[in-house]
C-alpha cells in the first residue's frame, strides 16, 4: 500500500499599532482693523464658529476704504487647501466701483488650491475700497452702505495643493508673456532679444513664450529691475531666471550691509574677487570650464573634461568654504559651457581641434540672433550627476551663460550701463560662454561689463558664481527689493 502525508502550515502575524487621533481645525483669530480705515457701522468681527467674519460699512467717496488683517490658523493634524474664497455682499452694480480683495501679507491674492499645512497659519489682509479711478458713468447715485461677509472654504489637501509662498510662485505672479506688447514692451510681437532692454523693450518679469505650455514655464527678469534680490546663505543674490524644473537660478551679488539689506552693490563688491579664466593662451582647449589635452589632434581630446580651469578652481574653493552646508537647497541644473563649433565661417574655419586654426563657437554665432537656453553637446552640459549632464562638477555651482545675460537685457557691442540689473559699474564679470580661438593664439570667452564683449582667457575679470535653488523653495520674508530681499530659510 502507498501512504500519503497531509501537510499543512499556519502563518501567524502578531503585532501592535496605534492609530493616532486625527483632527480638523481651521479657523480665524487675531482680527485687527487697519489704521486709516473708515469707521464701520458694525465693525468686522469673527463669529462664534470662528469661520465667518461679518461687518457693515459706509464708503462715501473715491479713495475711502475699510481694511483689516486676520490670521487663518490650521490647528488640526490634517494638511488643507483652499477650495473657495467667499467675499459676499456686493451687488453687480456695486462691483463696478467697489474693490473687495483678500491678499496674503506679501500682497499675493488668495487663490484656490493654496495650501495651509497642519500646525501653520497665514496672516491675510481684507480690504474694501471705493475705487479712486472710477469713471463718472459708474458712480453710484446714493451713499453706499455695505453689509459684507468674508470666509475661506478649505478641504483636505489631496496632493494637488499649491505652496503659495514658493519663490517660483512669487516670480510667476508678476510675469507676462514675452511675445506680445505689454507695459514696457511696445513692439506688438514682443521683446527683441538681440537689442538692449529698455522701457520699451522689456523691464520686468517675462515668460519665454515657447515654454508657456510646459509644466514649469521659464520666467526671466529683464532690464533695470530692482525687485529680484534674494538673501541666501548669508550672501546677496540676484534672481536671473527660473529653470525647466521650477528651480530659481541666482547670481552672486555681494554681502548684505549692516542692516541686512542688499543695496548699492557695484563694481567688485558684486564679485567674490577677480581671476583669469584659464592660464593658457595657445590652444582651443582653454575656452573650456574643464579641458583636455593641449595640442590634441581631435576635438574630443581637446575638449575632454579632465583638467579644471583656473576659474573653476576659484569657484569650487569659494563654494567649499562658504556653501557646502546649503547644498541641500540647490538643484543640480545644467551649466552650459557651449563649445559647439560653427563651421560656416570663412574667417573662423577651424574645427576646435588643438590650437591649429581659428574657431568660432556657438555663443558668438548667436550674439546677433535669438539666444538659446539649450545646450547641444552632452560633454558641455556641466552637472554633478550624470542623469542630465556630464557629471563633471564637484559642486552645483558655475557661471551664467552669455545667452542668459542677453535674456536679462544685455547686448553685444552696445552700452548697457544701468539699463540692466546685471550691470556692475567699474567691473566686468566672466560668463561660461566661449567666443572663439583666434589666429594670434588668443582663446576668448564672453564677459559682461558695459557691453557683452570677448575677453582673452588670460585676462583678469570679476567672478560671480551662480547657483540654482531647488523647486519648491519657500521664502520666509521680503518682497525682492534691495531693502527687503526675499529671504530663503
Amino acid at each position: 500500500s502507498i501512504g500519503y502525508a497531509a501537510l499543512a502550515t499556519t502563518l501567524n502575524i502578531n503585532g501592535n499599532t496605534t492609530i493616532e487621533k486625527a483632527s480638523w481645525d481651521i479657523h480665524f483669530e487675531n482680527l485687527v482693523k487697519t489704521s486709516g480705515s473708515e469707521v464701520a457701522t458694525v465693525e468686522a468681527a469673527i463669529d462664534s464658529t470662528k469661520t465667518l467674519i461679518e461687518y457693515t460699512i459706509t464708503l462715501t467717496e473715491p479713495g475711502d476704504f475699510y481694511e483689516f488683517t486676520v490670521d487663518i490658523v490650521n490647528n488640526g493634524t490634517i494638511d488643507a487647501m483652499i477650495s473657495e474664497v467667499l467675499k459676499e455682499g456686493l451687488t453687480t452694480d456695486q462691483e463696478k466701483y467697489i474693490e473687495y480683495t483678500a491678499t496674503y501679507s506679501d500682497g499675493v491674492e488668495l487663490q484656490e488650491l493654496n495650501s495651509l499645512k497642519s500646525g501653520t497659519k497665514e496672516n491675510i489682509k481684507v480690504r474694501v475700497k471705493y475705487r479712486d479711478d472710477i469713471t463718472a458713468s459708474d458712480l453710484p447715485t446714493e451713499s453706499t452702505t455695505l453689509t459684507l461677509k468674508f470666509r475661506v472654504a478649505y478641504i483636505q489637501d489631496n496632493g494637488n495643493s499649491i505652496e503659495r509662498n514658493t519663490l517660483y510662485n512669487k516670480i510667476s505672479s508678476q510675469a507676462v508673456m514675452d511675445n506680445v506688447a505689454s507695459e514696457y514692451v511696445t513692439n506688438p510681437n514682443g521683446i527683441s532679444l538681440n537689442i538692449l532692454s529698455s522701457n520699451t523693450n522689456g523691464k520686468g518679469v517675462y515668460i519665454i513664450s515657447s515654454t508657456s505650455n510646459n509644466d514649469y514655464p521659464i520666467h526671466y527678469y529683464r532690464g533695470a529691475v530692482d525687485n529680484n534680490n534674494v538673501k541666501f546663505a548669508n550672501f546677496c543674490w540676484k534672481i536671473v531666471r527660473t529653470t525647466e524644473t521650477g528651480g530659481v537660478k541666482l547670481i552672486y551679488n555681494g554681502l548684505p550691509d549692516s542692516n541686512g539689506y542688499c543695496t548699492n552693490k557695484t563694481g567688485e563688491t558684486t564679485t567674490i574677487g577677480r581671476s583669469v579664466f584659464n592660464s593658457g593662451y595657445d590652444d582651443n582647449a582653454y575656452v573650456g570650464y574643464m579641458y583636455g589635452s593641449i595640442g590634441a589632434s581631435t576635438y574630443e581630446e581637446t575638449h575632454k573634461n579632465e583638467n579644471d580651469s583656473v576659474i573653476k578652481t576659484v569657484i569650487d574653493n569659494w563654494y567649499e568654504k562658504n556653501m557646502t552646508s546649503y547644498t541641500n537647497k540647490l538643484e543640480d541644473t545644467v551649466w552650459c559651457n557651449d563649445r559647439s563649433v560653427v563651421t560656416n565661417s570663412s574667417y573662423y574655419p577651424g574645427n576646435g581641434v588643438g590650437g591649429s586654426k581659428s574657431t568660432m563657437y556657438g555663443p558668438r554665432d548667436r550674439l546677433s540672433r535669438t539666444p538659446s537656453l539649450n545646450c547641444i553637446n552632452q560633454n558641455d552640459r556641466f552637472t554633478v550627476d550624470t542623469a542630465n549632464g556630464n557629471g563633471a562638477l564637484t559642486y552645483p555651482v558655475a557661471l551664467l551663460t552669455a545667452d542668459e545675460v542677453r535674456y536679462a537685457g544685455g547686448a553685444h557691442g552696445s552700452p548697457n550701463d544701468d539699463k540692466i540689473y546685471l550691470y556692475t559699474a567699474g567691473s566686468g564679470f566672466w560668463t561660461l560662454s566661449p567666443f572663439h580661438y583666434g589666429s594670434r593664439n588668443d582663446p576668448k570667452v564672453l564677459d559682461f561689463n558695459v557691453s557683452m564683449t570677448d575677453y582673452s582667457v588670460g585676462n583678469s575679470d570679476g567672478v560671480r558664481p551662480s547657483v540654482s535653488l531647488k523647486p519648491g523653495i519657500v521664502t520666509i520674508g521680503g518682497d525682492g527689493t534691495d531693502n527687503s530681499p526675499y529671504i530663503v530659510e
